[in-house]
Order: C-alpha cells, then structure tokens, then sequence
C-alpha cells in the first residue's frame, strides 16, 4: 500500500482485518467511507441480497401508508367497460340500419357505474349520461372533450354535438377517472 489503499486491499480487509489498513482508515474520511460501503454491502459469494437504504425504505412506507391504499387508488382510476351495443351487432345483410344509429355503452369502476347512450340524428348526435355509484353522485363531473358538465340530481347529463367523443373524462371529489377511448367504426 503507498498512500491510499486500492479496492482489491480494501476487499481484503473487509474479509480479513488489516492494522496497516485500519490505522489509514483513522486518518482518511474518504477511504474510511469507502470502506464502510464495502463493509454494509459484502454480497459476494452469498446468496442473500442487501437491502435499501433505511431512509429510503421508510420513505416508500410512508407513501403506501397514506389514507387511501395505492392500490384501491390505481384500481378506482380506471374503468372497464361492461357492456357495448355495437359488440354483438347481427350480419349486415340481417341488420337494421337503426342499430348502427344507437348505441350504449356501459363502464364500471369499483362503485361508479357510467351508462352512456347515443342517438344519431339527422345532422348532430344527442347524448345522454347517467352516473351511479354507492354513495353521492352529486359531486360528479364529466369532461367530454374541452367542456365540463355536472350531473343533475338524478346523475345525467345530456348534449348534442356534431361528432360522437373520443375522450371522456370523469371528475369525483378529487379523483380523475378516464374512459377508454371509445371508437366509433364498426
């Protein structure tokens, strides 16, 4: 060793102490450190793996122990479609040109449950939207592009526009729950 030991000598002492070694370590901060890093992390040759630091593994903790679980919140924030009227459509030559005029579809997320139907008219589509869930719905918002609507007291919401939604977005308290892009070629 000449000035600073290299990390082959410092790997060595871990595994076998050195007085040489330990008399720089009193003297030397960054060698010191380096060896205590080799020290908490030995993992060579075993089969047990380290672990996080400490602070880290408590930070982790405290995100997961907030008061709504992480997973019940990733579970709320996304629905699934239950039920869509264009899926089970007859053969073209059996079916009727209404059906492809209608359509409803149906979401579901843990206690929401999202009907929505559309009309087509001559020139523009009428839509109407019914939220339900366990508790109040009155709360509810649903962004349908740009524009922002509230729920009656019965939770519908009800417009026309020229061209059907791509994008739906529901607002609740002060969780964001986005549809499904929703396609409307069959």
């Amino acid at each position: 060793m000449k000035n600073h030991p290299d990390r082959t000598e410092l790997l060595t002492a871990v595994k076998s102490p050195s007085a040489e070694i330990h008399s720089h370590l009193e003297n030397c901060q960054d060698c010191a450190e380096i060896f205590e890093f080799l020290v908490k992390f030995q993992v060579a040759g075993k089969t047990e793996l380290t672990d996080a630091p400490a602070h880290l593994i408590s930070k982790v903790k405290r995100l997961f122990e907030q008061n709504e679980s992480v997973l019940a919140k990733l579970k709320r924030n996304a629905f699934e479609l239950v039920f869509d009227s264009w899926s089970n459509l007859a053969p073209a030559s059996v079916r009727n040109s209404a059906v492809l005029h209608e359509r409803r579809l149906q979401f579901q997320a843990e206690t929401l449950l999202f009907d929505f139907r559309a009309e087509k008219q001559k020139s523009e589509w009428n839509f109407t939207v019914q939220v339900t869930s366990e508790g109040s719905s009155d709360e509810v918002k649903v962004v349908i592009g740009k524009k922002e609507y509230s729920v009656n007291e019965f939770g519908l919401i009800q417009w026309n526009s020229k061209k059907p939604p791509t994008s739906i977005r529901l607002l609740d308290k002060d969780t964001t729950i986005e549809l499904p892009e929703i396609h409307w070629k069959i």
